[in-house]
Formats: structure tokens, sequence, C-alpha cells
């Protein structure tokens, strides 16, 4: 909150507007990948969060990760803030599942549905609070052992509370730092798992 003050009354002082920069999705990143992970947000005409983007390099074949992300029911026992993750109908590795996410003051219960193919793992909210929700994982093999992955997601998370609305209207920051925070767990669980550490 402090740094979104501090940037507009620094804009407002200027008197001009803020400029916009858009990334190249070219850029390179394998340099900062053996740093550690790698985040990137977009957002829209107007400012409003569009989506996040993790990137990670997992130290396991791609399809010991494909196994660990398609496993939705396990969610539960591995993945911080996910308080209840169960199957609700399967075809196949594809899957609907209700999904229960947690923080202290907040909740959030979605009926998902998942897709899953060869290198990419689909998600959408398709009930509950977060209907509307975008997730995929790409997997890209390097090697035998090695699996860039990258996990991009939408989550419609004002639309669930009239506290979150009223949150992000004081200051969209938190809304990225919500996003960004569980793209972050998502992708290091999922790691964890697949590693098992």
């Amino acid at each position: 909150m402090l740094v979104s003050a501090i940037k507009r009354e620094a804009e407002r002082r200027q008197l001009m507007p803020a400029v916009q920069t858009k990334v190249s999705s070219a850029a390179p990143l394998g340099a900062l990948l053996d740093r550690g992970m790698v985040v990137g947000m977009r957002s829209d005409a107007e400012g409003r969060l569009q989506e996040v983007s993790a990137l990670d390099c997992y130290y396991v074949r791609e399809s010991r990760v494909r196994e660990v992300i398609a496993d939705v029911g396990a969610y539960r026992s591995f993945v911080p803030g996910v308080d209840g993750s169960a199957v609700v109908a399967r075809s196949g590795l594809d899957s609907v599942y209700e999904l229960e996410m947690a923080l202290p003051i907040l909740t959030w219960a979605t009926t998902y549905q998942q897709r899953v193919a060869e290198h990419v793992i689909e998600g959408e909210g398709i009930g509950g609070d977060l209907v509307g929700a975008r997730c995929r994982w790409d997997l890209g093999a390097r090697g035998a052992d090695r699996t860039i992955v990258t996990y991009r997601a939408n989550q419609p998370l004002a639309k669930s509370s009239i506290l979150v609305r009223k949150l992000f209207a004081v200051d969209a920051s938190l809304e990225y730092g919500l996003n960004v925070a569980f793209a972050l767990v998502q992708l290091r669980s999922m790691r964890a798992r697949a590693e098992t550490w």
C-alpha cells in the first residue's frame, strides 16, 4: 500500500502520466531462471490485473510434473492455503474438482474443470466463488530430468466478496500481491511434491 501511495504522489507531482511499457514475450529468461523463479504480470488497458505468469525449473522429468499437477485431489495435503480438494468427476486425466482456499480472514470455495494434455494443463473455475478463474500450466522438457514450468493464472478475487472488492478499491496492488502470492505458492508446492522434498 505504501509503494502505491508513493507512486501516485510522485506521478501527481510530476503532472505527467505514468509511462507504460510492454515486456517482450521473447525476452530471454534463461539467465533469470538460473537464479530462481521468475514472475511477470500483465494488466489490461484500464490498469486492472489481467494475468500473472510464474516460471521455474523443476529437476524432474516432465511426466512426473504432469502427474503431480493432475492429482488435484491431493492438493490439500501439500499446497499451503488449500484446506480442501476433492475430485467430483474424472475422465482419464481430466477432472472436475472442488477446491477450498483460505487466508486468515478470507476463503474461496470453487469448482474447477481441469484438462490435461501432453505439455499443457488448463483449469477453469466453473462454479463457486472464483467462477471464471483460469489457469494454465505449460511444461517444457529440457533433457531427461529437467522441466521448465510456466504457470499462468487469472483469478477474479474481487468478484468473490464485497470485503475483497473494498480492499482492492483502497489499493489495487493488493489484488496483484495476492495473485502473485497464490501463483508462487502453486509453483513452489508442485515443485516440492514433484522433486519429493
